[in-house]
């Protein structure tokens, strides 16, 4: 059998099939593979169990943000275009325990799905290639397979490059292909996955080994000299919006991409309690409630870079104007104790996600959160053994 996650780079249906984008932006190849998955166990693999405790937490958590949202759609009396966008939303929030379903059951070990992580490397390798001739030529920024470049990040970060380190023992050319996924982060020109980047390295390396010190300041060295041997790139130009508080601020006049980061975590959280419930306004409630959280020029501008319905674009601020303080708790505490007692070696590369849906991965059928609460609890059932 095939390993899916070969194909976890596709964030698209479209950009695998050669369909057009927009027509299936929202369906990364993975989740479609996993719901073909769940077809396949329910018929022929009768001895898969999904564990009563996770399906416990996950009823609940479907059960509260049905509850809040039928409330908030009767009070508000909502019109058809935002009952639309619960529908929608409803999809993705299934897909994305989809996807952890089929994450945790399709192997006992977690390395299974960084192998397949790792294999897909030799699909990318062509297409790659091809991008860093463009990228030498016409500093055109590196996408991948994926349908923009800080999605590729997204994949090389929180993906195949923890991927590469943690089967580096059984890796021939490790190196090679370590400092390769590296060309490719720095390629997209992206500040998020350069951050990210730098997020993961100093959870890797920063823990007082004198050897792994030497190892990220270097790394760090190697980034900075790329980031200005481009003086007038992209990324620079976008780095410089954090040269001041002035610079900031009126970056977020002039960015949509800066505006969307920020406010996306700040304004529900700001809201809170005000604009927002404490117990949260329910699925899809960051479409109704994002002209009132997100004060003008500001909203328009987000507006005006998306297609079609425009909501909060960072995992913790949707969770925040949907399910509020309960929601919050009880995510919470299933990272703490999934984390704690997960293998070691394997929780660290956790935290640039983490980080990340601060101010991303706010669209559900995104699937990194997911995968990495799958192999965090896999490695601590398997630390039991």
């Amino acid at each position: 059998m095939i390993n899916p996650f070969i194909f976890l780079q596709f964030d698209s249906i479209g950009v695998f099939f050669g369909l057009s984008l927009a027509a299936v932006q929202v369906m990364p190849l993975i989740a479609f593979i996993a719901m073909l998955f769940f077809i396949f166990i329910w018929f022929f693999k009768d001895n898969l169990k999904i564990p009563l405790s996770e399906i416990v937490v996950i009823l609940l958590i479907l059960a509260y943000l049905i509850l809040v949202s039928i409330i908030e759609i009767f009070s508000n009396n909502w019109s058809s275009y935002y009952i639309n966008g619960f529908y929608r939303q409803s999809i993705s929030l299934i897909i994305f325990f989809t996807m952890y379903f089929m994450f945790r059951l399709i192997s006992n070990d977690y390395r299974y799905i960084f192998y397949g992580i790792y294999l897909g490397i030799f699909i990318l390798l062509p297409l790659s290639v091809f991008q860093i001739f463009e990228f030498a030529i016409n500093t055109t920024r590196l996408s991948g397979f994926s349908s923009e470049p800080s999605h590729f990040g997204h994949f090389l970060v929180f993906a195949l490059i923890p991927a590469i380190m943690i089967l580096k023992n059984k890796i021939k050319f490790y190196r090679v292909l370590f400092i390769y996924s590296n060309i490719l982060v720095l390629s997209t020109l992206s500040v998020t996955a350069i951050f990210q980047l730098l997020i993961l390295y100093a959870a890797v390396f920063l823990n007082l080994n004198f050897k792994n010190l030497i190892v990220f300041f270097c790394l760090i060295t190697l980034i900075l000299i790329f980031i200005f041997a481009l003086p007038d790139s992209y990324l620079l130009s976008n780095l410089k919006f954090f040269s001041s508080l002035q610079s900031f601020e009126d970056g977020m006049l002039i960015s949509a991409s800066l505006a969307d980061r920020y406010y996306s975590l700040f304004a529900p959280i700001q809201g809170l309690g005000s604009s927002i419930s404490i117990f949260g306004n329910g699925i899809a409630s960051d479409y109704y409630y994002f002209n009132d959280l997100v004060p003008y020029p500001a909203n328009e501008l987000i507006a005006d870079s998306r297609s079609g319905y425009v909501g909060f674009s960072s995992f913790i601020g949707k969770a925040v104007c949907w399910g509020g303080i309960p929601l919050i708790f009880i995510l919470t505490s299933v990272l703490v104790s999934t984390y704690k007692n997960a293998n070691k070696e394997v929780r660290r590369y956790i935290i640039p996600v983490m980080v990340g849906a601060f101010y991303s991965l706010g669209s559900l059928a995104t699937p990194y959160i997911c995968l990495w609460l799958a192999i965090l609890r896999m490695s601590s059932l398997n630390e039991k053994v």
